[in-house]
């Protein structure tokens, strides 16, 4: 029923909006600690969740009075399109199995500083909502941009 799958989308959205939160948690404690200690001697890489919300399409009906109303006839997960952009190349890359916090990719790929980035991120969200929560499954694009 679309009450059913209004319920399921509504959960997946608030998943959305607690990944965003946790890792944008992440980036405070960086933060924190950079200014505290200096930077690293490494770039921290600016990642992001994909932004998503609920679309719900409502179908309007009359009455036999005459007067309207309206019914949820369908509910989507509506997710920021990700992919090729500006004429750069993209890959889609699983950099994390939600099994382990250990990177999948290998430490010669070029991308491994973003799985062992990642990696961090899942200690200090387990460390910071005392073992409550961490974000796993981490995978997604990896855009370069050309520059010409």
């Amino acid at each position: 029923s679309v009450d059913s799958e209004l319920e399921k989308t509504l959960i997946e959205a608030n998943v959305f909006y607690w990944a965003a939160s946790l890792l944008s948690h992440t980036y405070s404690y960086i933060s924190q600690v950079i200014s505290a200690k200096g930077s690293p001697p490494f770039e921290v890489p600016q990642l992001h969740f994909v932004k998503a919300g609920v679309a719900i399409v409502h179908d309007s009906m009359t009455t036999k009075s005459g007067g309207k109303v309206t019914t949820m006839h369908r509910v989507y997960l509506v997710e920021e399109l990700i992919g090729d952009c500006n004429g750069g190349s993209s890959e889609f890359i699983k950099f994390i199995h939600n099994g382990s916090a250990i990177p999948l990719l290998a430490e010669v790929d070029p991308l491994y500083f973003i799985a062992e980035f990642l990696s961090f991120t899942q200690h200090v969200q387990y460390e910071k909502t005392g073992g409550l929560a961490y974000v796993s499954d981490l995978q997604g694009m990896y855009t370069t941009i050309l520059m010409t």
